[in-house]
């Protein structure tokens, strides 16, 4: 006499499928990600393939092939316009960032995989130096003017929220303001710099005075936001305890 399956066998069966489907499913997972992994080196390769041609036509006779300019997406865009680079890319793997390294003075990946990242912005001083001035820029574009420079509106006009700027950032506190952006060492650390004329600078966490970017003429200074003999070389910053 034939009969049909029990409930148990029914269930056993379903348990089965979804072991088997959530198996399925994490294979494939791994291997998109390993597939998006790949191809963002193959991009991320091509990057400094173009920029290595662009340091030949374009030579520098400062220490940062890209010196003056100072976002992530102005640096690519530079590649575009002197058809070094045939268009623009981005990271196919989630919370990637392409950054260049001035210390290293090649593109590397800036993955937030380990955690949550230490501000919207990115990790270092590279991704979240860029990223401002990129705001900053695409601001006054969008307006025809720069973000209001006082209370939680320097920050909130750029689409930041200023709670996520109230303390250092590895060791770095920044503040917008308008044209401007001011970084300075946490309390204990200091900032070591050249300044444009060769001399070398130095800044305590423990003084009143900032480094300053102005967007206005795309450069940083020391203490100043435009006087010639305080402009500084950003790609010789480094942070000391």
């Amino acid at each position: 006499m034939k009969r049909g399956f029990g409930i148990t066998e029914l269930l056993t069966v379903l348990v089965i499928v979804g072991i088997l489907s959530s198996v399925y499913f994490l294979s494939f997972a791994d291997v998109m990600n390993n597939v998006k992994a790949k191809t963002d080196e193959a991009n991320l390769r091509t990057l400094n393939s173009a920029t290595k041609i662009y340091k030949e036509l374009y030579p520098s006779q400062n220490y940062d092939i890209f010196y003056g300019i100072y976002s992530n997406s102005a640096r690519i865009q530079a590649l575009i316009s002197t058809n070094c680079l045939a268009c623009k890319t981005d990271p196919e793997q989630q919370h990637a960032k392409f950054i260049w390294s001035i210390p290293k003075q090649h593109w590397i990946i800036e993955l937030y995989e380990a955690g949550p990242p230490l501000s919207p912005l990115g990790n270092s001083f590279e991704a979240i130096s860029s990223e401002m001035i990129d705001l900053i820029t695409q601001f006054y574009i969008d307006h025809g003017n720069y973000p209001r420079d006082w209370g939680d509106f320097k920050y909130s006009d750029l689409g930041l929220d200023p709670s996520d700027w109230d303390g250092p950032i590895d060791h770095i506190c920044y503040m917008t303001a308008g044209s401007l952006i001011r970084i300075r060492p946490e309390e204990g650390y200091s900032f070591t710099f050249e300044f444009k004329s060769g001399a070398a600078g130095e800044l305590k966490g423990s003084s009143n005075w900032d480094l300053i970017y102005n967007d206005k003429d795309k450069k940083w200074y020391f203490r100043s936001k435009d006087e010639p003999a305080y402009e500084i070389k950003i790609e010789t910053l480094s942070v000391l305890k």
